[in-house]
């Protein structure tokens, strides 16, 4: 054939005469089923791991909270207002979200890297040596990612931020 559209439609005809025929199109029909697969196993796996994360996160505001709570009635003793307690806590929250998400980001890339290390090794043992990089982190991702983890975080901590942003000063005052 000429090109690709000419080879698939030869590939159909020669099929309707009887002849076994294998052709690019049955490969990439198969590696976009197991493609479709691998995909939405990791995005089960990482919505998961987001809701870990984003219990982890509400947990370690509400122990921060808990542990504050003297803290919290001093600031707020001292003038400070519910919307800069609330903003405190939510920036905390913030922190660890974006932290999460660098550590993340850098541990995707580096697993990233070795998995095209190892699909180039495993292509020339095959002779079939594939050029190219199948996992990349562009700096538009990269930032998606971050943005992503602060956004999430800004969420897990909002709940504990009110708790924390509506406690009577006089009650947090004689927490011990």
């Amino acid at each position: 054939a000429v090109d690709v559209a000419r080879a698939n439609e030869l590939s159909v005809q020669l099929r309707k005469d009887g002849y076994q025929v294998q052709s690019l199109e049955l490969f990439v029909t198969a590696a976009n089923r197991i493609l479709t697969i691998v995909t939405m196993m990791f995005t089960m796996i990482g919505g998961i791991a987001l809701l870990v994360a984003t219990i982890g996160i509400a947990n370690t505001m509400v122990m921060a909270i808990y542990e504050r709570t003297r803290e919290i009635g001093i600031l707020k003793a001292m003038g400070a207002s519910r919307g800069e307690v609330r903003q405190m806590f939510m920036l905390e929250a913030g922190f660890i979200g974006m932290i999460g998400g660098v550590f993340g980001l850098l541990i995707g890339w580096v697993l990233g890297l070795g998995l095209n290390q190892m699909i180039a090794m495993f292509s020339r043992l095959r002779e079939q040596p594939i050029h190219g990089k199948f996992f990349l982190v562009t700096p538009f991702l990269a930032l998606g990612v971050i943005v992503f983890a602060t956004f999430i975080g800004l969420l897990a901590g909002l709940l504990p931020a009110q708790r924390a942003a509506r406690l009577d000063p006089l009650e947090a005052l004689r927490h011990e």
